[in-house]
């Protein structure tokens, strides 16, 4: 029988997802990283600015493709091993990142640093779902969105403090260790699914779960593209303002970011009072809509 919803989580529970939560959390050291030196990378490379934005762009599609792969490769294998199989690839993409100098030979790398990142999101929420009973499920999920959130501005204030000038180097081979002491810590944890009845590959039943969550997916992607273009391009643009000196370019980016959590908080709320999701998403897009409109440059006044 299922606890209720109200009923406080067990301390088991708890180190579970709190291992989780600060796992994926530091996922982002080896995924953001490059947005705070890519003025630095093109410049060292002696490319435009847009063709070494290509690397979100191949990142972006490879992740988005392979999650699916992974979601349906964790349904069968251990989640626990996929984490630190993603993990492994992340710091060593990002170690021999640090060591390159041809753009496309990054482009590859950070493709398949995209593979690795999709191993992360899909087993850690099996293990959710088959550790934990529904009404823990349903808070636990309203606190997940903080963890990329806080990952992203602990990735963003650390990049921008040591990696600066032509010292960009840092910003990847310095992620790429602190990774491997990330999967150091979940081998320790140990955290895994109960282990299920093997089933093979139902192609139909794939089909019919992605046109069943067709509206989902398409709004996914559509937030995505907006999502994935901030973490790209903010620190670029910060540079580009000249109202901070360099070397903190990473934590006013990362304070900027830090302030989704008010919205991710405020949702939160709504879905835990209301159980409304989608309701809940739409008011969300719209307040982000309408403020964005608010931000629209106004015509200076003509002048007599």
């Amino acid at each position: 029988m299922n606890a209720p919803v109200n009923a406080p989580m067990p301390s088991p529970h708890k180190r579970i997802v709190a291992a989780i939560w600060i796992t994926y959390a530091l996922f982002y050291l080896g995924r953001v990283n490059f947005s705070v030196v890519l003025p630095a990378l093109a410049a060292a490379l002696d490319a435009s600015r847009a063709e070494v934005g290509a690397l979100g762009t191949i990142f972006f599609w490879v992740y988005g493709i392979f999650h699916f792969i992974s979601g349906e490769i964790g349904s069968h294998l251990s989640p626990f091993r996929m984490v630190c199989a993603g993990l492994l690839i992340i710091a060593l993409v990002n170690i021999a990142f640090a060591f390159q100098t041809s753009l496309l030979v990054m482009l590859v790398l950070w493709g398949i640093n995209g593979i690795g990142q999709s191993a992360g999101w899909a087993p850690m929420v099996r293990i959710l779902a088959e550790r934990l009973d529904r009404g823990q499920i349903k808070v636990v999920s309203t606190v997940m969105p903080f963890s990329y959130v806080i990952g992203t501005a602990i990735t963003w204030t650390l990049v921008g403090a040591v990696a600066t000038g032509a010292n960009w180097q840092v910003a990847f081979w310095l992620p790429g260790l602190l990774t491997l002491g990330v999967l150091a810590f979940w081998w320790r944890a140990g955290i895994d699914a109960p282990k299920a009845t093997p089933q093979g590959l139902n192609p139909s039943q794939i089909r019919a779960e992605l046109r069943q969550i067709a509206a989902v997916l398409l709004a996914t992607a559509l937030a995505g593209f907006v999502f994935n273009g901030m973490t790209i391009w903010l620190p670029t643009y910060i540079l580009d303002s000249r109202i901070v000196p360099e070397n903190a370019i990473g934590s006013v980016a990362a304070a900027m970011q830090v302030i989704a959590i008010l919205g991710l908080f405020l949702a939160r709320l709504r879905v835990l009072r209301s159980n409304q999701v989608f309701v809940t998403a739409a008011a969300m897009l719209a307040a982000a809509g309408l403020a964005m409109l608010s931000l629209r440059r106004r015509p200076a006044p003509s002048r007599c």
